[in-house]
């Protein structure tokens, strides 16, 4: 494994970091409209949250200087940079616009490459996700009003207002088309079973290929997610919930994975593949009858 790659995995998560740099400043900037109207509160709340980000950065930098002693072109230099999530974001934004389009022209979205001799495992059975997907773009449209209303009535000067409307008004949009663009297709993906191998495709959000080999044990599961973590002692980084909507759905497979023996992509950013993998299947029984035939052909061949 490359040595860049495992600091990136074992390294804590970007997503964690700069969701608690948002949710510090968000809190004081409510505390800020409805408690407390301090600009110093603000000031203070920005500091930390910034204070949180370089903190992470200065823990990835050896990651990042191996990556840009690699670099053989000025752009990917600079691309170095930046931590690697950040990148495998943008391009999973950037990969969700390119469905919007397809999915504006009226096209059907692709599903994912299978071969004759591979067995198809749906996801979307059982999953809450069609649920959250309406939930989210309620909130979508019904927030544009309420951000633009306080907006209308927060103390900013009169040439700033304009700009402030037009960027909320632009920030809703773009959440609809990258909502719209998801959940077209997602809608066509489906795992994969062959004989020695299992092909997890979520669309843009996860491709991995865990050989059986690298399998310690799978099992049905019917556990809370993050009890079950807790119970184990795991960080949340070594724990993967693969599953169109990770809020409502409830897993109903456990695999416990070899991590030095594989390498996944999430949300567009390689990293190893955690210790724990809960999966959401409309047919859990269909994996693990392809597992446990490929664990007696091994056993079989050892003997």
């Amino acid at each position: 494994m490359k040595p860049e790659l495992h600091a990136l995995a074992a390294a804590p998560r970007w997503r964690s970091i700069l969701g608690s740099a948002f949710a510090l400043y968000f809190s004081a900037k409510l505390s800020y409209l409805i408690f407390f109207p301090s600009r110093n509160l603000l000031h203070l709340a920005l500091l930390g949250a910034a204070a949180l980000i370089f903190w992470r950065y200065l823990q990835d930098w050896q990651n990042m200087r191996a990556r840009m002693r690699q670099a053989q072109q000025p752009l990917t230099w600079l691309a170095a940079w930046l931590p690697m999530p950040l990148l495998g974001s943008a391009r999973f934004i950037s990969l969700l616009l390119r469905d919007f389009g397809a999915f504006a022209r009226g096209r059907n979205a692709a599903p994912p490459h299978i071969s004759a001799d591979h067995i198809c495992l749906g996801f979307m059975q059982n999953s809450q996700y069609e649920t959250a997907f309406w939930l989210v773009m309620l909130a979508l449209l019904v927030d544009m009003p309420v951000s633009l209303f306080i907006a209308s009535v927060i103390d900013i000067p009169p040439a700033v207002r304009p700009l402030l409307h037009g960027a909320l008004l632009l920030a809703t949009l773009l959440g609809v088309a990258l909502v719209l663009a998801e959940r077209w297709g997602m809608r066509a993906q489906r795992h994969a079973v062959s004989a020695d191998c299992l092909y997890l495709r979520m669309g843009h959000r996860l491709h991995a290929d865990l050989p059986f080999a690298a399998i310690r044990s799978m099992q049905r599961f019917d556990d809370n997610p993050e009890q079950f973590r807790r119970k184990q002692g795991l960080r949340a980084a070594e724990v993967l919930f693969a599953a169109p909507c990770t809020l409502f759905d409830k897993p109903n497979l456990l695999l416990e994975i070899d991590p030095q023996h594989c390498m996944i992509t999430h949300f567009q950013t390689p990293q190893t593949c955690p210790r724990m993998v809960l999966l959401l299947l409309d047919d859990a029984g269909e994996l693990l009858r392809a597992y446990h035939a490929s664990q007696a052909g091994r056993q079989a061949a050892g003997a």
